[in-house]
């Protein structure tokens, strides 16, 4: 539960090997989930870069952030650059610059077998 949680706050995996156990996070695959029940450093550091931002006081309802959201788009080309790529090569995180202070962050959750592979932007 811990890990949907996180990807609902924009956190990605750390490591998508099962077999090993690198980290204490939640959002860690793991055979052992034994000490990964929750967020580690790395995960709180993360949610500061996503959330701590000077323009986020501009996001508010009615604000840019809104609408900018509503204009995603349905192709990489539309979210901007890649950000992040899963252990396959296919990106899972766009960012897009909207305009002064002002980005969009699109994490896609792709389909088995879909989405570009080895994709650079």
């Amino acid at each position: 539960m811990c890990q949907e949680i996180g990807h609902d706050y924009g956190l990605g995996h750390q490591d998508e090997d099962s077999s090993t156990d690198n980290t204490t996070s939640c959002m860690d695959y793991t055979n052992r989930p034994e000490g990964n029940e929750h967020p580690d450093s790395h995960d709180y550091a993360q949610l500061v870069s996503i959330y701590n931002h000077a323009e986020s006081a501009s996001m508010t309802l009615g604000g840019r952030g809104n609408s900018a959201a509503a204009d995603v788009g349905d192709t990489p080309a539309e979210w901007g650059r890649a950000i992040h790529f899963m252990k396959d090569g296919r990106p899972d995180l766009f960012e897009r610059i909207d305009g002064p202070g002002a980005k969009t962050i699109t994490h896609v959750y792709w389909a088995v077998g879909e989405g570009p592979r080895n994709f650079r932007h």
